[in-house]
């Protein structure tokens, strides 16, 4: 059996190095018999890699969707298979199953950077649910993680111009500075969110004299930021 399952992990392992190379109807074969394999040996990620044959090389988002849920049923908290099936589901225009597999993939997400991008992508799942006070909440904690350039600014300003009950652009300047306060030393990303700060303060709140101040402290961050 042990020799077995390093065999199914060798083949598991030069799968998509295969799949550029065969036809459509031998590779259809060999995910068929790989499935079958992969069950037995309880192979998660070979599961994994499947699903990723599927919905790109075969374009069967169908059959990549029950490799995802295959390694779901024996690890419910997996992050690959959560992520890639929100993916999915969102292409297929099953918002609501996306956004409550979503709100799982939140809860076991443990790194910063990739709890913000799991935020960003229920924003707009709850944005387009008309959930515009969570997509809010979820954008604005987003953005004070991935700052200006990252996806979450872009759909906070989108909520308010549509939502502006729910978001204002007071606190998107809040939500740029929290993401300064998390900034040691200087660099693009935080020349970039002081040069944002600026265009707030000029442009959304006509306060001039506070555009010239942010510009100031960013030159004072960032002395060798010619921008």
């Amino acid at each position: 059996a042990a020799q077995q399952g390093t065999a199914a992990a060798q083949v598991n392992a030069s799968l998509e190095d295969v799949a550029g190379e065969l036809g459509r109807r031998d590779l259809e074969h060999l995910v068929h018999r790989l499935d079958d394999l992969f069950e037995r040996f309880r192979d998660g990620r070979a599961h994994l890699r499947v699903a990723k044959i599927c919905d790109q090389h075969l374009g069967d988002p169908e059959r990549a969707g029950r490799s995802l849920r295959a390694v779901l049923q024996r690890d419910e908290d997996n992050g690959d298979a959560l992520a890639r099936l929100v993916r999915l589901e969102r292409i297929r225009g099953r918002d609501e199953e996306a956004l409550r597999l979503a709100k799982k993939l939140l809860s076991v997400v443990q790194n910063e950077s990739h709890r913000a991008e799991v935020m960003t992508e229920l924003a707009e799942l709850e944005r387009a649910r008309h959930q515009n006070g969570a997509a809010a909440a979820n954008a604005f904690t987003a953005l004070g993680i991935q700052g200006p350039s990252g996806r979450a600014a872009e759909v906070y300003k989108e909520l308010i111009a549509d939502a502006p009950e729910h978001a204002t652009w007071d606190d998107y300047a809040t939500g740029l500075m929290s993401f300064l306060e998390k900034k040691t030393g200087g660099g693009k990303e935080v020349s970039a969110t002081y040069r944002e700060l600026a265009w707030v303060f000029s442009e959304a709140h006509n306060r001039p004299d506070r555009a010239i101040a942010a510009l100031r402290e960013g030159v004072a961050a960032c002395p060798n930021d010619e921008a």
